[in-house]
């Protein structure tokens, strides 16, 4: 049998009231309706409580406007204890950064819980549901969020409350929370060189110093491996999934290359390239619409080599020796720059370069990427300078900046466009923590990430999930840091 609503929330009991005759009568309390008892143990008013709750927000209203400021909240629960509590912020290593000065030893329950609060604030932003009218309403003026001001409608509907996720990216403070590491099944006993997104399935590669490539399933929880191959004569510097998600090619300096063929999970070495005398494949790229593999070769030469055959099937020269390439979103044009600064865009159908130019400042450019719209290109340099180009690029001579990052010293390694270029994420693995991630439709670095508590150590390289639902990368340590990028749905 069910249990009545009036008994579930303890309103079933008589009341006794005593007279004043000192008569006492025993008088059964009125039986109220199941309405009444959810209302009641829901929102813990009597009868009418809706216009009560609006009452109340409408008489504060009124008084905040005469008397030209927010009353500030006072806490719904106080513990008495926390004025007895003594907190020693010396007992463990994390609690150090709570204290005021070197010599802070010991702090009351309730200066800990402030400092506590201060810190969660200054890494993740204060919460939503904390901040006062004043606050939520300078925020949606902002933003361009939903109404703050329009009580009636909040209270009498769900909708803002389902609607919760933003239109837009939001600057300053980015929605990112670190997960376990993507290898922490299997962590590598060298450095990470490479780690890649499968660009249909939950699944990841990491490959570095330790011949080995390991395949993982990404849900952010378990992260299984899936498989793990041991490379005898490789060293791997560069590894990466081919666009049709097939096999994953995989070079280092050696003068030939492997291929893992995904389906039947076998490796295939191919050979040197014929007509060359290469010593190293170390740095290796696909175009995006998988028909060439491109490899930078010794003395300025770019080779390419047909996806499908292995067979090498053109070469493009720069005067320079070719440190980085990239490529547009559709796979027609590649981008290349290298050791005197300069920028060359090569058309990839005639094979013939359609303009150059320098980049500004820069004299030995370290890093390269193309945003997937086709809108943006992204140019990094040794002395930690990162330069942000408009389409002006692809036929100006010399074109002038957007944007200049200089938020790192050191030798940039790494950029990245994430799928729908709003986010750009540049690294140097010259230094621990050396990594940023920049908003792009307001060009301004987000200033919560990475925090003191996201130890990334030297990164050495990073990528994106194929919809920005992960950020990943790789370090020194062996180790694969996972971060969900929670703005984005999906993978």
């Amino acid at each position: 049998s069910q249990t009545p609503l009036s008994t579930m929330f303890g309103r079933g009991k008589p009341e006794f009231v005593v007279d004043r005759g000192n008569e006492v009568k025993a008088k059964k309390a009125k039986t109220t309706t199941e309405a009444e008892d959810l209302e009641y143990a829901v929102l813990g008013f009597g009868n009418k409580a809706l216009n009560d709750v609006m009452g109340v927000s409408d008489t504060k209203k009124a008084q905040s406007k005469t008397q030209g400021v927010l009353e500030e909240k006072t806490a719904a629960w106080v513990d008495e204890d926390d004025e007895v509590v003594k907190v020693d912020l010396n007992a463990q290593a994390r609690l150090k950064k709570l204290r005021k000065h070197d010599n802070e030893k010991k702090i009351k329950g309730r200066q800990y819980a402030s400092r506590l609060r201060g810190q969660f604030e200054k890494v993740h932003g204060k919460p939503t549901w904390a901040e006062t009218s004043l606050e939520r309403k300078q925020a949606v003026e902002e933003d361009g969020d939903v109404d703050v001001d329009d009580t009636d409608g909040l209270l009498q509907s769900s909708k803002p409350m389902l609607a919760g996720r933003k239109t837009h990216l939001v600057r300053g403070v980015l929605d990112i929370t670190r997960v376990k590491d993507a290898n922490s099944q299997q962590r590598a006993d060298a450095v990470i060189q490479s780690v890649d997104f499968h660009p249909s399935s939950a699944a990841m590669l990491t490959a570095g110093l330790d011949k080995t490539l390991r395949i993982f399933q990404i849900d952010g929880k378990k992260n299984t491996l899936l498989q793990s191959t041991f490379i005898r004569n490789l060293p791997i510097y560069s590894a990466a999934f081919s666009p049709d998600g097939s096999e994953i090619i995989m070079s280092g300096r050696r003068a030939y290359f492997y291929t893992f063929d995904l389906q039947s999970a076998t490796v295939k070495m191919i050979p040197q390239l014929q007509g060359r005398k290469e010593k190293s494949l170390e740095h290796m790229w696909m175009t995006p619409d998988n028909k060439m593999i491109v490899f930078s070769g010794k003395d300025g030469n770019i080779l390419l080599v047909s996806r499908k055959t292995k067979h090498l099937i053109g070469t493009l020269k720069m005067n320079q020796s070719c440190r980085q390439v990239c490529f547009s979103g559709d796979g027609e044009k590649m981008f290349s720059t290298g050791d005197e600064g300069r920028v060359y865009v090569w058309d990839l159908r005639t094979r013939q370069c359609v303009n150059k130019f320098d980049d500004e400042g820069s004299v030995c450019g370290t890093a390269i990427h193309a945003s997937p719209d086709g809108q943006r290109l992204a140019v990094g340099s040794n002395s930690g300078v990162v330069n942000v180009y408009d389409d002006s690029f692809l036929s100006s001579t010399s074109p002038t900046p957007i944007k200049t990052f200089m938020n790192l010293t050191t030798t940039i390694d790494n950029i990245k466009f994430n799928h729908d270029s709003s986010l750009l994420c540049f690294s140097s693995r010259m230094k621990k923590n050396a990594l940023r991630i920049a908003h792009m439709p307001s060009l301004t670095v987000f200033k919560n990430f990475p925090s003191q508590r996201n130890q990334l150590q030297f990164t050495h390289t990073l990528s994106f999930s194929p919809n920005s639902g992960y950020l990943a990368m790789g370090n020194d340590k062996g180790s694969v840091p996972l971060f969900r990028l929670n703005y984005f749905d999906g993978f």
